[in-house]
């Protein structure tokens, strides 16, 4: 897999979530028949960062003048997908508070994460990936992911605990139940960011992306909830063709 892996990096494709990202491992567990990502790399999950590297990227980005920035957390991977890296994850958490620099985290690991909320600090966020409201698709289509219910508790209690939770609503394979979800979780989300389909032609031209964008929108701004809409959501919306950020770097 080509990129910057496990260190603090600008992300070059436009990035939605955060102008910094890190991805602490290689590959990822969920093994999404959707995601573009899990055949890069098909080898062993291991934390790639180096002891001390990410102490001093979190003292120089400290002294930037737009400190403190914070930093998403994956990108490429889940923090918490497998079986044997909370103590890796955390450590890499416990180091981005000793330092007051928040993150956010992104993940379908669901409670798994919860382990961890004890490490948030103003400016933290916790979010989720939503794709399902129901278990049948979800065990076909992300079957090493945790269940739509462990994840919306995991949210549920990031909530209850006072830490700010944002949900990733991408990809949208089915897109009322996409809809249901923001209703299935709007009185304990503060942030929703809506995506489409990806990388995938045959899903994609099944849904009418600006009819579904339309009623995203009115369905959030009846719930008075913030949210932001990713490019590749708007130009498919507008009619407009993909855009390939590598191609244009």
């Amino acid at each position: 897999m080509s990129g910057p892996i496990g260190l603090i990096y600008i992300p070059p494709w436009n990035s939605d979530f955060a102008e910094r990202g890190m991805d602490l491992y290689r590959s990822c567990p969920h093994k999404c028949t959707y995601c573009y990502v899990h055949d890069w790399d098909r080898r062993k999950r291991w934390p790639t960062y180096k002891e001390g590297v990410l102490d001093q990227q979190l003292r120089d980005m400290a002294i930037e003048p737009n400190a403190p920035i914070r930093v998403h957390l994956c990108h490429f991977c889940d923090p918490y997908g497998g079986p044997n890296n909370s103590a890796e994850t955390r450590r890499v958490l416990e180091t981005f508070k000793r330092y007051w620099n928040p993150f956010q985290i992104l993940t379908k690991a669901g409670t798994k994460a919860t382990r961890d909320f004890d490490l948030y600090f103003e400016g933290c966020r916790y979010g989720c990936t939503l794709t399902f409201d129901n278990d049948v698709d979800s065990l076909k289509w992300e079957p090493g992911a945790a269940l739509p219910a462990d994840r919306i508790e995991s949210l549920r209690q990031a909530h209850d605990q006072g830490i700010e939770t944002w949900v990733c609503l991408e990809p949208v394979i089915g897109p009322a139940q996409t809809l249901h979800l923001i209703e299935m979780t709007h009185e304990f989300v503060d942030f929703y960011w809506l995506g489409k389909t990806n990388h995938n032609p045959d899903l994609e031209k099944n849904v009418n992306w600006t009819e579904f964008l339309e009623e995203a929108k009115a369905l959030l701004k009846s719930r008075n909830k913030d949210f932001g809409v990713k490019w590749q959501l708007d130009r498919a919306a507008k009619g407009m063709p993909a855009y390939n950020p590598w191609r244009h770097r």
